[in-house]
């Protein structure tokens, strides 16, 4: 019986069907327990030859191998003949099972985590193994991160501001977004959501690279904090400046003049964000950004400081953790247990914080990026909540990341290719990223009272 049952959960049925549940699912939109006894004979009939004996493939010969079965089981004695014909007579509806809509909101997670234990273990022991894998996926605070992207964007979209008759080449409305909850204590991932339909796209957008803008702004100050270069109320000059040819301008039109690095901070000059990262050195700006979570490709160029290499949300959400945990980096995880068919633990994850950043300096980024935070949401100003937005130059990415003690939230509204959908529109961080952030937040903040 072990056998047997080992064997039918495993076996391959064809279509990218391994084991029975999955073969009725797949071929007649059910669970297993369901399966009439015409359907059950047609399913054993295919694995000698699963490629060629599928229904799917072709009907005759699995009709063909189905009544093979039926005449077997009428040999042995499990069925008269008078119910074989029967079970060969009715009809038998091909009809594939799809998960109810709202259960698709997990999508990009689910396909997160699968890609991570085939990384771990292969793709045999993920598909064939029986694993049973416990993730850290919070269901409230995914339908509160889904519920708020697609709800800011449908406002923006009722205001004319956004058109979802703006599509790419592969059909996908554009502008897309992703969200990411983290527990920095923990680095588990509450909420991972990486678009606004996973059925019309599967592509998780808190995984892609995309160019930060001023949120990147975070590993420019850090260390220069850290290492003494400046402190919050050294002067920096927001002025016309340029580096072998390179002139960097601000947001907006002209020059802040004198500012302190928290206002600096506050009002996000890419000038004096410059002139942070190359007094404290461009080297030393990639070290901390690799030492706080940054895992993509970063060159010690001095457009680096104002955003112009790409990171992930996920990577993103990861670093301003850091500073939530006054300067220890915890990564990211979606797995809290793998256990395996014979009730063996096979991988527990176990929280490993790492000393990347003095608490010290923790503090007094945190400090300033509170007064971020309220400059723009004035209305949170009685929560301890910091964070950054940030801008890519051509407005293709908005961004803004925010954190407490508990949560941890990255969100980004941009385009996947080019500027499809957002001609014209100004994407600041604050005004659409940021709105899904605030959203997320207002709804996290009711949780933890």
């Amino acid at each position: 019986e072990e056998i047997l049952e080992y064997y039918i959960n495993q076996v391959y049925f064809g279509s990218g069907a391994y084991g029975v549940e999955a073969a009725a699912r797949k071929y007649f939109g059910k669970h297993a327990k369901d399966l009439t006894l015409p359907e059950s004979a047609m399913l054993v009939g295919v694995l000698p030859a699963p490629s060629e004996y599928s229904p799917r493939v072709n009907w005759e010969v699995a009709k063909e191998r189905q009544k093979l079965v039926l005449m077997k089981m009428v040999r042995e004695g499990y069925i008269t003949e008078e119910e074989m014909e029967e079970a060969v007579s009715t009809p038998i509806k091909l009809k594939e099972y799809r998960e109810e809509p709202e259960s698709d909101i997990n999508g990009w997670f689910i396909d997160y985590i699968k890609e991570t234990v085939r990384r771990m273990y292969g793709e045999e022991l993920l598909y064939k193994g029986g694993l049973k894998i416990y993730t850290t996926l919070d269901p409230e605070i995914q339908k509160i991160a889904i519920d708020s992207l697609n709800r800011i964007i449908e406002d923006n979209v009722k205001q004319g501001i956004f058109s979802d008759e703006n599509k790419d080449e592969l059909g996908v409305r554009q502008p897309q977004g992703a969200v990411v909850v983290i527990s920095p204590k923990t680095g588990e991932i509450l909420a991972m959501v990486g678009g606004r339909d996973y059925k019309e796209s599967q592509f998780n957008r808190c995984l892609a690279l995309r160019k930060p803008g001023s949120s990147f702004k975070i590993f420019d100050y850090t260390p220069a904090i850290e290492n003494g270069v400046v402190t919050p109320a050294t002067i920096l000059v927001s002025e016309s400046i340029n580096i072998g040819g390179w002139k960097p301008t601000e947001w907006i039109y002209g020059y802040f003049g004198p500012l302190t690095v928290r206002q600096a901070l506050v009002r996000s000059s890419n000038i004096c964000a410059v002139k942070t990262g190359m007094r404290v050195g461009l080297d030393r700006v990639v070290y901390y950004a690799r030492k706080m979570g940054i895992r993509s490709p970063l060159k010690p160029y001095p457009s680096m400081t104002i955003g112009g290499f790409e990171v992930t949300p996920l990577d993103m959400a990861v670093s301003y953790s850091t500073l939530s945990n006054m300067g220890e980096r915890v990564d990211a995880t979606g797995i809290v247990k793998i256990v395996g068919k014979d009730g063996r633990i096979l991988y527990e994850h176990k929280v490993r914080p790492i000393r990347v950043v003095s608490p010290e300096a923790s503090y007094i980024m945190t400090d300033i990026f509170k007064d971020v935070v309220h400059n723009y949401f004035p209305d949170l100003n009685k929560y301890p909540i910091a964070g950054k937005s940030g801008t890519a130059g051509d407005y293709t990415s908005g961004w803004f990341i925010g954190y407490t003690q508990d949560f941890t939230v990255s969100t980004y509204i941009g385009s996947d290719k080019e500027l499809i959908g957002l001609e014209g529109v100004k994407n600041w961080g604050a005004r659409f990223a940021g709105r899904v952030w605030k959203s997320v937040f207002e709804e996290l903040l009711k949780i933890k009272e």
